[in-house]
């Protein structure tokens, strides 16, 4: 599971997408790739586990649908766009995969505390 330190980097724009998809895919990624102490090449990391994991990734944010949607996120969006990385396809985004990682990120933290719906947390609106 990713830590809150990984979500507050993410929320700054701090460049660690490699790294948070190799934590979390640690056991199901070649160590060459999560053991590499330079950079590692997007199709390394990125690519490989999308391709491996990307009905995983859509289940998760899938499950967490609801939350996520409250939170401003578009499902079918991210749907699409983790089939295009799957798929190892170049998108008008280009490698940016941001929004998935943060989506997943939340997905994986809503469901650990057990917020799968709307009713599962008390939502305030702010502003």
């Amino acid at each position: 599971m990713l830590c809150h330190g990984r979500l507050y980097h993410l929320s700054w724009g701090v460049h660690e997408g490699k790294k948070i998809l190799a934590e979390a895919f640690y056991n199901e990624l070649p160590a060459v790739v999560v053991n590499r102490k330079s950079k590692v090449s997007w199709d390394g990391i990125c690519a490989r586990t999308y391709a491996q994991h990307g009905n995983a990734i859509i289940e998760e944010i899938e499950n967490a649908s609801a939350p996520l949607v409250q939170s401003g996120f578009n499902i079918s969006w991210l749907v699409k766009r983790v089939g295009q990385l799957s798929r190892w396809e170049k998108t008008s985004f280009g490698q940016d995969d941001r929004e998935v990682f943060i989506a997943y990120a939340l997905a994986t933290w809503f469901r650990s505390w057990g917020i799968e719906k709307i009713a599962d947390c008390h939502w305030k609106n702010i502003g």
